[in-house]
């Protein structure tokens, strides 16, 4: 089945079945959907600014590499209105050197606001790159609380170290 939420202009078009979400992606324009689906009032919540949890939203993994499958739910679990870089969770996932493999595991997420790539920024503290664009990032990051400093980084006090 399909879900839609109307954000910004365009949808987030969440493909589920049952309890289970099986990819959410964001579209621009017309799309044929469900405007109540088990998960609305979720979505709802978060883009009204609300702290909420999607931990408990079963997530399809088919298909999806186990190394991938180990840094989306590494990731899934960054607190709201906290941030970590690649490079952390590289290491916290046994890679050393692996900040650009984990960001091309999080540039495919196929579960955009669930596993919250966008509470991942470089290490230098730069918002670094995103699907949907650098405004929409931000857009996300600010919803949380999390807002560039003059320099255009994100304070460091916001970083979430496990």
């Amino acid at each position: 089945m399909i879900g839609i939420f109307p954000l910004m202009d365009g949808y987030l078009v969440i493909n589920y079945e049952g309890n289970i979400i099986r990819k959410i992606q964001w579209q621009k324009g017309s799309v044929n959907g469900n405007l109540s689906f088990p998960f609305y009032d979720l979505f709802n919540s978060y883009f009204n600014g609300e702290k909420v949890d999607f931990s408990k939203i079963f997530l399809d993994f088919s298909g999806i590499s186990p190394f991938y499958k180990k840094v989306y739910e590494m990731a899934r679990k960054i607190p709201h209105g906290k941030i970590t870089s690649y490079k952390i969770l590289a290491e916290k996932l046994g890679c050393k050197r692996g900040a650009r493999v984990v960001g091309q595991a999080i540039s495919k997420n196929p579960f955009l606001i669930i596993v919250p790539c966008h509470r991942i920024i470089k290490s230098n503290g730069e918002i670094g790159n995103f699907g949907l664009g650098e405004d929409f990032k931000k857009f996300l990051l600010k919803l949380e609380g999390i807002e560039e400093a003059e320099n255009g980084k994100i304070l460091s006090f916001r970083y979430w170290w496990y």
